[in-house]
């Protein structure tokens, strides 16, 4: 820990606070007097949440949201309540086992304790490259140097200097770095033999925990498919009891759990338990059968429509993925699906593959074209690789296509949709025909008659052979699944995560009122959802099919932040109060994109970036007032723009006319030209045959004695030749005369 540091007095922008000084105070009423001025009211943690905790874990907790506002730059996060306690646990010596939702921001959880442990080191566990390479972004986006450790990290004798001496506060490290793997000693594993290395570990902390038992487990005869998951309780005690650890997880129903805590050897008595609902309001749930095999992919033709991969202005790009157990299947159904397109949006990758067979760059590729709200992929046939490692919050949909072995794996999937927990998304799981037709009868009698937690995703035939087909591994709770849809299925995920908890409830809709509630419909102390109250106007913004116009939108931002900047001049509090407290740059951005027609009053202004009352009186009124005003300039410009338009067309069908009207004078031209050639072309003709006729009449008359008169003939030929010629002119006229008749009438 660093020494005591003076802060700069007088401390008047969040610039001047560094992760150094928060970390270096140990008085608790600078530090709540810190926490007042920079974290905003709205985003504050309630008092009541402080009062049970000591000064100590208060300080500890304050000084880990100061230490986060500050490290996130120009997002100003603020921990939400789980995270806090994870990290008052963690930095207190307790451990800490977190089961939240996928997308509930476990990553801070881990994020926390090390901002506040310069000088230490964090152990990060993670099952998946992809998902190390985004949790050493989010570290290092935080300004915690972190890097990730597997069988492709270079053996180089700087960078492992560096990882010796401290130089990265986080390793995020696939588990088989710790042991000896296939006759492999990891260089990560023989530095757990040096004590000046394990002396700087001080937090250990294992996402994915369910992995310790899907992976590191022997289950049904079957061999584990990672051992090393199963060793991480041979770590536990090798680093002793100074390392507190912590096991994060979206998906830990009863049995898994049970085992996650044996394995780690997480004690009750010292052990922070943190339990958030799994069940995502904004996400439906629906089953649907195959028809006929798994190979036919029409059963996926009903994912396309005119409109996709359509480049069309206002058009909302609604990005799915589709998980396959085999990554042949995900290759297969991405061809099929691609010719399924128009010919000039085939292979333009709209619809993409993604498996762990592919090389890193291609993976980054399509990660980045994915994610990127201005990208073309749409479409992601995926394998188990995307289930964890794919961190999209835009995602509209999930097609899980053919049923997968375990419960587990489907909630993993599908937390891959709506996970910004406003967007509508929906999962939907297709199973084959043979799914229906197993037995259940002698399974679900077993899991009656038992004393102990079975496993629900256990295979029906028990003991599996190692070249098991699908429907000998596929477990019991999916099948009993798919056998009774009239079985709620958002109530058979929360059953499965033994979620109790409020947001574990079901919903439903009042028809009268249209107002959303969790609970029952009987229930007398039933209570609306936030923002669902009688009469209050909710944001539309999420549901709105258009956006503004591109080209405007930095025009719009430029004039905001203007506002911004004059009015903070002006606050009179502007030496405790920063600028984005009037307005965050991540407001703008989404007041900017927001449809003209959407914004009608300073109330929307308000839900559209979720502030408070409080200052939607000081601020919304006059925020509204700029974008007004703007949206009035450029209607003025949009009108001028229009006219202008109509007159260039105006321009361009003249154009067009005089074009038509040359050319048929051209044409009748030509047609002229060609009518006399071919008269003169006659005439010459004939002065030809009456010359040979003359020569033929000289050369009989010089071989007899009779004198051939042909004057009268010749006359006769001469009128006929001319009343033919004087015939051919006068046609040519009338067929020109015709033709440019013809033309006028058309046009």
């Amino acid at each position: 820990m660093e020494s005591m540091q003076t802060l700069p007095e007088p401390l008047s922008d969040v610039s001047e606070l560094t992760i150094s000084h928060i970390i270096a105070l140990d008085a608790i009423e600078e530090v709540r007097k810190l926490y007042d001025v920079f974290i905003p009211s709205e985003k504050a943690i309630k008092n009541e949440f402080w009062k049970e905790y000591s000064e100590k874990e208060e300080l500890c907790g304050k000084k880990a949201s100061l230490a986060l506002f500050v490290a996130s730059g120009d997002r100003r996060i603020v921990p939400r309540e789980f995270q806090l306690k994870a990290t008052i646990a963690l930095c207190s010596g307790k451990d800490a086992l977190i089961d939240v939702g996928t997308g509930y921001g476990k990553t801070f959880c881990m994020v926390l304790p090390t901002l506040l442990s310069p000088g230490n080191i964090s152990l990060v566990v993670s099952p998946l490259k992809k998902l190390q390479e985004m949790q050493v972004l989010e570290f290092r986006a935080c300004g915690i140097s972190a890097l990730a450790i597997n069988e492709d990290t270079p053996n180089d004798e700087n960078l492992w200097q560096d990882i010796i001496s401290g130089h990265y506060s986080v390793l995020v490290v696939q588990a088989e770095q710790f042991f000896v793997d296939k006759g492999h000693f990891p260089r990560l594993a023989r530095l757990l033999y040096q004590r000046k290395f394990i002396k700087q570990i001080r937090f250990l902390l294992i996402d994915e925990a369910h992995c310790l038992y899907t992976m590191g487990t022997s289950l049904y005869g079957l061999p584990a498919f990672r051992p090393a998951w199963n060793y991480l309780a041979e770590l536990r005690t090798r680093l002793g009891s100074n390392v507190t650890v912590a096991a994060l997880s979206g998906t830990l129903p009863k049995h898994i759990k049970h085992v996650v805590k044996q394995r780690l050897q997480l004690d009750d008595d010292n052990l922070c338990n943190i339990k958030l609902s799994c069940n995502r309001p904004n996400i439906s749930y629906a089953i649907h059968e195959i028809v006929g095999e798994l190979s036919d992919y029409r059963n996926l033709d009903f994912l396309l429509s005119n409109e996709t991969g359509s480049r069309a202005e206002g058009r909302r790009r609604r990005k799915g993925i589709v998980f396959h157990d085999s990554v042949e299947g995900a290759i297969a159904a991405k061809n099929f699906q691609d010719l399924q397109l128009p010919i000039e949006r085939r292979g333009k990758g709209i619809i993409r593959h993604y498996n762990s067979y592919m090389s890193e760059e291609y993976l980054q590729v399509v990660y980045d074209d994915f994610r990127d709200p201005n990208g073309v992929c749409e479409i992601l046939h995926a394998t188990e690789a995307a289930s964890t490692g794919l961190d999209v919050r835009d995602v509209y949909w999930v097609v899980q296509y053919g049923i997968s072995r375990e419960m587990t794996i489907t909630q993993q999937r599908g937390g891959r949709c709506g996970r910004d927990g406003v967007t509508p998304s929906i999962h939907l799981i297709m199973f084959e025909p043979w799914a229906k037709t197993i037995d259940l009868t002698a399974a679900l009698k077993e899991q009656e008659n038992s004393n102990e937690i079975l496993d629900p995703d256990r295979p029906i035939c028990g003991k599996l052979p190692v070249k098991a087909k699908k429907r000998e591994r596929t477990g019991v709770s999916m099948l009993r699944l798919v056998q009774h849809p009239e079985i709620c299925i958002r109530k058979t995920f929360t059953r499965s995560n033994d979620d109790e908890s409020d947001d574990g409830q079901l919903l439903y809709q009042d028809s009268c009122t249209n107002i959303k509630y969790r609970g029952t419909p009987t229930d007398p102390h039933r209570k609306a959802l936030e923002g669902e109250a009688q009469g209050e106007k909710r944001s539309t913004s999420v549901a709105t099919p258009n956006y503004r116009r591109v080209p405007w939108r930095a025009s719009l931002a430029s004039r905001l932040a203007r506002w911004r900047f004059d009015t903070w001049k002006q606050d009179p509090l502007k030496a405790v109060r920063p600028q984005y407290l009037l307005l965050s740059d991540k407001a703008i951005d989404m007041l900017v994109r927001i449809h003209p027609n959407e914004v009608v009053n300073f109330e929307q202004v308000t839900l559209a970036i979720g502030e408070s009352k409080d200052w939607e009186k000081k601020w919304a009124k006059q925020i509204f007032d700029v974008i007004r005003l703007f949206d009035v300039e450029v209607g003025v410009l949009e009108e001028k723009e229009q006219l202008e338009e109509v007159e260039r067309k105006k321009r361009r069908k003249l154009e067009k006319e005089r074009e038509e009207i040359e050319g048929n004078r051209r044409a009748f031209r030509m047609e002229t030209e060609e009518r006399h050639r071919q008269t003169h072309a006659s005439s010459s003709s004939r002065e030809e045959i009456m010359q040979r006729l003359e020569q033929l009449s000289a050369e009989a008359a010089a071989r007899s004695t009779f004198q051939f008169q042909p004057v009268n003939k010749r006359k006769k030929l001469a009128d006929v030749f001319e009343a033919d010629a004087v015939h051919r002119q006068k046609e040519a006229e009338r067929r020109a005369h015709e033709f440019i008749a013809q033309r006028q009438g058309a046009k």
